[in-house]
């Protein structure tokens, strides 16, 4: 990989990976590699505050050795699209060396080594220690903790529906707290949040489900297809035939039953004045009833990743109670002192069923998961003021239905095809090519064959 990469080349350039410690004093502790990486690769995923990564590159210059890598050293790199579009913007991303994965001797001058990196927040965020007590929402709770102790700006969709409360961290690190805050916060329909690290800027997103469903899709005029004719179609409109596609891991509802977020009887006791809010949930009524009648989902979208009508011994699947979740939940603690709530405590039934709701909701996303294989030219390109266009966002996927001998005009699987939003990604640089691995995720199957 040539750090002067043309576009004719490539379709991207790494304008410099500079990897260096602050550990050592007198001696020289930085060395860029661009020109010695062979491959490097970077992970998003929407259920973690920050990107991982792993770079294998041939260490000609013993910079193992030269540096004394041991963990934590930092490692920035700067990436550009070799696109040529006005107002085009590198990608920095700092990171801190976990480990090293592994190294190989491949010449008596050459090691082959590869780093496993962490975002460098991670690693900041692991030798800190929070232990004292913060007042406010959930956003505005977990903005100050990113700010104050990891200097790092977080952008929200929209305030959480609990409202103000008084929680003391019990010596948490501070991503451990936000996640333990985040894991507590709905929006005013149940629906979860997210706090999650992307690739394309350096802001953190707390973006609740709601917002993500609701978005549009990125490209929909042309969708991504995995039907090969489809690139030289000239009657079916214009198309981006997806390398490949795997799907694993699909409609897996026992192990939603027996996790409780199918049908389940919560109760929640208040310790303060002797009680339990009794709450009984049925994830169709609750949930993707709720997701229909308050316009989540689409028209054409609306064949929800469960079958309501499934029954059991003549009884529909989510009218029993799989399971008795029991929590502690405390209430009227701070009471004419402020009025806050903690974080556990809600003030009706149907506040908590909005708990519910959000972590059912988190495992119905990831229940039919796919995923595909694209070109990654167009996901760099930090251009103007949109910079991110992997997690979080919505794509369109086709899949041809595979019967194929109706004598009619080809239709979609309507239960691979849909709007997913994009879960996880994983980007692959390597020397011939940057391609980039998308897991997909819905809550919904289309009704009828999309409009193109």
């Amino acid at each position: 990989m040539s750090s002067v990469a043309t576009e004719s080349q490539n379709d991207y350039i790494i304008e410099s990976a500079i990897i260096g410690t602050n550990r050592i004093e007198g001696v020289e502790t930085s060395f860029d590699i661009c020109r010695l990486i062979t491959d490097f690769e970077v992970y998003e995923h929407l259920d973690k505050p920050y990107l991982t990564a792993n770079v294998l590159f041939h260490d000609k210059y013993g910079i193992v050795q030269r540096l004394d890598i041991q963990g934590g050293e930092s490692f920035i790199i700067t990436i550009k699209s070799t696109q040529k579009a006005e107002n085009l913007t590198s990608i920095k991303k700092t990171f801190s060396v976990e480990k090293i994965s592994h190294s190989i001797k491949s010449g008596d001058h050459d090691d082959v080594v590869s780093l496993a990196l962490v975002e460098d927040i991670a690693f900041k965020s692991s030798v800190k220690n929070i232990s004292k007590s913060f007042t406010g929402t959930s956003d505005k709770i977990i903005e100050q903790i990113f700010g104050t102790y990891l200097q790092k700006d977080v952008l929200s969709s929209e305030s959480t529906f609990q409202s103000r409360m008084k929680i003391i961290v019990p010596n948490m690190h501070p991503l451990e707290a936000c996640m333990w805050i985040k894991n507590r916060s709905t929006n005013g329909d149940g629906l979860p949040f997210y706090l999650f690290s992307v690739f394309g800027d350096n802001s953190i997103r707390f973006y609740d489900l709601g917002t993500l469903l609701r978005a549009d899709v990125m490209n929909r005029r042309i969708p991504y297809v995995y039907w090969q004719a489809a690139s030289q179609s000239t009657t079916m409109g214009k198309f981006t035939v997806v390398q490949s596609y795997d799907v694993r891991n699909h409609d897996h509802l026992l192990h939603l039953i027996r996790k409780g977020v199918v049908g389940s009887r919560n109760m929640f006791y208040d310790t303060f004045n002797g009680t339990f809010n009794d709450v009984n949930f049925n994830v169709g009524t609750d949930a993707f009833g709720m997701l229909a009648s308050n316009d989540y989902l689409k028209e054409d979208q609306r064949r929800v990743n469960f079958g309501p009508d499934f029954k059991v011994d003549d009884q529909r699947v989510a009218e029993w109670n799989s399971t008795v979740v029991s929590k502690i939940a405390s209430s009227n603690i701070y009471k004419n002192i402020g009025d806050y709530k903690t974080l556990e405590e809600e003030t009706s039934n149907g506040a908590y069923t909005k708990r519910i709701i959000g972590r059912s909701l988190k495992h119905f996303m990831t229940k039919n998961p796919i995923t595909i294989q694209v070109s990654g030219r167009d996901y760099i390109m930090g251009e103007g003021t949109r910079t991110h266009y992997t997690i979080g966002n919505k794509i369109r996927f086709l899949c041809l239905d595979p019967l194929t001998d109706t004598g009619q005009a080809p239709k979609f699987d309507k239960k691979k095809s849909g709007d997913y939003i994009i879960y996880a990604a994983k980007h692959k640089f390597s020397a011939e090519r940057y391609d980039i691995q998308l897991l997909c995720t819905k809550l919904a199957s289309y009704v009828e064959d999309p409009e193109l």
